[in-house]
């Protein structure tokens, strides 16, 4: 998410995070545990544990009053672009 808008409000973070994993619904209902789904909800709370955790990995921080990529989360996207573009795993001797 924050690959595509590189800067995102504090106040919003949490909304604009339950609507964009809106769009991943039935990709992640694939998995076998459901427990903890972001859902849309009129307060945001379903994003918080995951916020808080983009945080506390140090993908996104805290700037001027909006979350932004950290250094390791620059990093972790320009990855993570390369690998979809690839067509063979990496990691993968």
């Amino acid at each position: 998410m924050i690959r595509v808008q590189s800067k995102i409000p504090i106040s919003k973070m949490n909304k604009k995070f339950e609507i964009y994993c809106h769009d991943y619904e039935d990709f992640l209902k694939q998995h076998k545990n459901q427990k903890g789904d972001v859902k849309v909800t009129k307060t945001g709370n379903s994003a918080n544990p995951y916020v808080e955790l983009a945080i506390s990995l140090g993908l996104i921080r805290k700037a001027a009053g909006a979350y932004e990529a950290s250094k390791s989360g620059k990093v972790y996207n320009i990855l993570k672009e390369k690998v979809d573009k690839s067509d063979t795993n990496p990691f993968f001797i």
